[in-house]
């Protein structure tokens, strides 16, 4: 696997003018860069996917979005376009994007012991395909699926989910209220 670098930011997303492999980023606490694409069908749907067991933060819990690191000199929208085409196989162009906002978000993986510091810009994609129609990347994404809206806001304030989210529960309920208010389901 070659090695992977992140453009490093500070705490407001001011870019700090110097690059650091991915790993280091994690070890340290870097603030850097990632885009999430909430993926809604027309039955007011969420895609969901059951992150990888090898992946390095966070593995085999489920997501709410496609979600990927900016690469080096990489623009958020650029990233986005790219993330949808590497983990589900579709092929879009940035109009079909709703960037919604920019939030910041600090997370800790306790089992792994690694930061996740990332300024997050947030994208919707409305789609009419089918989950057959996706083609997800293996090394990525072990499931996807549709889930009911409420049913995927249920679980993300359950103590007890039938279904284990990547505990950020409280910022995907934000986004979540944020794609409501501006009705996109």
């Amino acid at each position: 696997m070659n090695a992977e670098y992140f453009d490093v930011f500070d705490a407001g997303n001011k870019s700090l003018n110097f690059i650091k492999l991915r790993e280091k980023v994690h070890q340290s606490g870097d603030w850097h860069r990632s885009v999430q694409v909430w993926v809604i069908n027309e039955k007011a749907e969420l895609l969901i996917n059951l992150r990888h067991e090898t992946k390095d933060v966070f593995p085999s819990l489920w997501d709410v979005s496609i979600a990927g690191h900016l690469q080096v000199g990489e623009q958020y929208h650029e990233a986005a376009v790219r993330e949808v085409a590497e983990e589900i196989g579709l092929n879009i162009v940035a109009s079909e994007l709703k960037q919604l906002d920019v939030i910041s978000v600090d997370g800790f993986d306790v089992v792994n012991d690694l930061y996740d510091r990332e300024h997050v810009a947030v994208f919707v994609l409305k789609t009419t395909r089918k989950t057959e129609e996706f083609k997800m990347q293996e090394t990525e994404i072990s499931m996807l699926k549709f889930a009911d809206w409420e049913f995927v806001k249920t679980q993300l304030r359950s103590d007890t989910p039938e279904l284990h989210f990547i505990p950020l529960q409280k910022v995907s309920l934000s986004v979540m209220k944020m794609i409501e208010n501006q009705g996109f389901v």
